[in-house]
């Protein structure tokens, strides 16, 4: 999730359609070349490339200044060339001679290496390119040319990425479908932890990678986080098809109604008497908002309205616990006292979510850049989350999800409430692992990066502690 982060189904469909391979390790062909894709604090990056040139090349003449790297658009259905719009050059920074897994050579080869500049401020160094004329029908390739070698590379044989060690999996549940990513520690120990995260708005669709490098979840695996976790600890990236905050209650055409329309209660209240009206004169059956909603025993005493969680229940909360569920079932060696859940922006809604709809069964929560309003947290709700371990994170300029509407107000009211394990990393703005200021919705970064520190305790470490 690159600069201007908005709430928009325009980057969902952006990249849906996505249908490259991804790999561990894979080689070029006769003139085909690998992508290399990374996760950096701003989205996916490819930074670097191996080419087959079909003939070898000496070192010699082989020249940064020469090499000609274009973003091409290609449709999916062929994509045995990049043959398709050209959106942008990518900068070489370094090119040499190498063997087929991009390893440097001094002597001639018919495979050569490119270090491409990868960059915030390049948005074509995003292998998920966002653009509105993009269609889910089109995928990233590169077109390499070198006139002076008489040389074109076009095919690509596969991409190399962390992302390739999970394992892509969906499960249904009600008629609700979704695709997630999960991977286990090699030694499979007994009384493993899980560590579920959910992604942002911009990372919806169809293409389960897109949360793994989009957001740099694939760190979750990185020795710089597993290494408080003795036996590792199993992870679980779930991708909605819309976004987590489609809700299970409905407007008065049956439309479900997203959560971020009702921060302040009214709109809900206004629909709220309309269905009323509607249902009387026949025209909306009520089983239409069934759904899996229902009222907490408190809502209807809540003297404040704007306190009643109208919009609140995520649709896809049923799917989600489901997929929990049936991981633990099918890796019995998952301790089910130490279950975390954490995600950013939709994705902190969905912890919120998550945590208040089942308050017993995850050992701590940290949710990022939340976007559960706080209007819609009844007070019971707050009592409960007061009982459990918490961490939010958040920076002071994030124009997309505000502080004082969402996790700001809900932090108060659960300390507030007795909270004896909760946390709170607020930070200026949002600065990269380059040092570059990024959009400060980012903030997931320094999560990721396991910069949030307490007391000399960071995010992660603290959370390896906590047990139900």
């Amino acid at each position: 999730m690159k600069k201007n982060v908005l709430l928009s189904l325009m980057f969902i469909i952006c990249a849906a359609g996505f249908s490259q391979e991804f790999f561990t390790e894979k080689t070029p062909g006769f003139k085909e070349y690998v992508m290399y894709a990374h996760s950096y604090d701003w989205g996916c990056g490819v930074d670097f490339v191996v080419c087959d040139a079909g003939v070898t090349i000496n070192p010699a003449e082989l020249k940064k200044e020469d090499f000609s790297v274009k973003v091409v658009l290609t449709d999916a259905e062929k994509t045995d060339s990049a043959r398709g719009r050209t959106q942008g050059e990518r900068s070489v920074l370094e090119v040499f001679p190498c063997d087929e897994y991009g390893q440097p050579l001094t002597q001639a080869s018919r495979y050569f290496a490119l270090k491409l500049k990868t960059v915030y401020e390049d948005e074509f160094s995003d292998l998920f390119v966002r653009s509105v004329f993009n269609s889910k029908n089109s995928i990233y390739m590169l077109r390499i040319e070198n006139r002076k070698l008489k040389l074109k590379v076009t095919k690509l044989a596969g991409i190399v990425s962390p992302a390739a060690e999970f394992k892509i999996q969906s499960i249904t549940k009600n008629g609700v479908t979704i695709k997630y990513a999960s991977w286990n520690p090699p030694q499979q120990a007994i009384d493993t932890p899980l560590i579920i995260w959910f992604h942002g708005i911009a990372e919806g669709g169809d293409n389960p990678y897109l949360p793994l490098l989009g957001l740099k979840a694939t760190a979750l695996i990185s020795e710089n986080i597993q290494k408080y976790f003795p036996e590792g600890a199993c992870v679980i990236i779930p991708q909605c098809p819309t976004g987590w905050l489609e809700t299970v209650d409905t407007d008065m055409f049956g439309m479900r109604v997203w959560a971020p329309v009702d921060i302040g209660g009214s709109v809900n209240r206004g629909v709220d008497k309309a269905r009323k009206f509607t249902t009387g004169l026949n025209f909306m059956d009520e089983s239409v908002r069934n759904g899996t909603y229902e009222v907490p025993e408190d809502s209807e005493t809540n003297t404040d309205p704007d306190k009643k969680p109208f919009a609140a229940v995520s649709y896809y909360t049923e799917v989600s616990k489901a997929m929990i569920d049936s991981y633990i079932a099918r890796n019995p060696y998952v301790d089910t006292k130490r279950i975390y859940v954490g995600g950013c922006s939709a994705g902190g809604y969905m912890t919120m979510n998550m945590l208040i709809q089942f308050p017993d069964f995850f050992a701590a929560g940290f949710p990022v850049c939340e976007a559960y309003p706080d209007s819609k947290i009844t007070d019971a709700q707050i009592k409960k989350l007061s009982e459990l371990p918490l961490w939010f994170t958040h920076a002071k300029n994030d124009e997309t999800i505000k502080i004082e509407t969402h996790d700001g107000p809900t932090y108060e009211r659960i300390k507030k409430a007795g909270a004896s394990d909760l946390h709170y990393s607020l930070f200026e703005n949002v600065i990269d692992s380059d040092g570059v200021e990024i959009d400060g919705h980012s903030s997931w970064a320094y999560v990721l990066n396991n910069q949030c520190e307490e007391n000399g305790i960071t995010i992660f470490e603290w959370l390896s502690k906590q047990k139900r």
